[in-house]
């Protein structure tokens, strides 16, 4: 029985993809949480829940219903 050198394992793989792991995330979308009445940025999520949730953390914050979610592309 030959002893073959096996490649492309699931081992090997997640080597690879260990240097660069936000490779599935290029070209989507992204969101930015904005300040309506001065335009005022306070940030930009991958994620539309986690923009979402920032935007009330600040609405508790700052008291104010002038948050506004921003898509980017």
């Amino acid at each position: 029985m030959e002893n073959i050198n096996k490649r492309n394992t699931a081992k090997e793989k997640t080597k690879e993809n260990k240097h660069f792991p936000y490779r599935n995330l290029i070209n989507k979308k992204k969101w930015r949480v904005v300040d309506d009445s001065n335009g005022k940025s306070y940030g930009e999520y991958r994620n539309r829940k986690n923009a979402l949730d920032e935007m009330e953390r600040l609405n508790k914050v700052h008291v104010t219903d002038e948050f506004a979610l921003e898509s980017l592309r």
